[in-house]
């Protein structure tokens, strides 16, 4: 990030083309690996809020953090409402 305010124009191209790549790559693992890391023990939420604050930039942070806590959420509604589903005639 610091290299993307250089003084040299063909610095600022190439992080860019950099940034972009990585998001794209990133952006498609990042729920999965974000989802993994809350469910062990020893990271829990805490670990998402410090990585995604130095991962994204300032204002897209809080954005992606709320879009794993939703994920988050949505599944496990999808648990408990199957888990209720399973066990209605026990």
């Amino acid at each position: 990030m610091e290299k993307s305010l250089s003084e040299a124009l063909w610095i600022r191209q190439i992080v860019d083309k950099m940034k972009r790549k990585f998001d794209q790559y990133w952006g498609e693992c990042n729920l999965l690996i974000s989802i993994a890391a809350i469910l062990n023990p020893r990271n829990m939420m805490k670990l998402i809020y410090f990585n995604f604050r130095v991962i994204y930039f300032e204002e897209e942070a809080p954005r992606q953090i709320h879009i794993v806590r939703d994920s988050l959420y949505e599944l496990y509604k999808e648990y408990v409402d199957e888990y209720a589903t399973a066990n209605v005639g026990t």
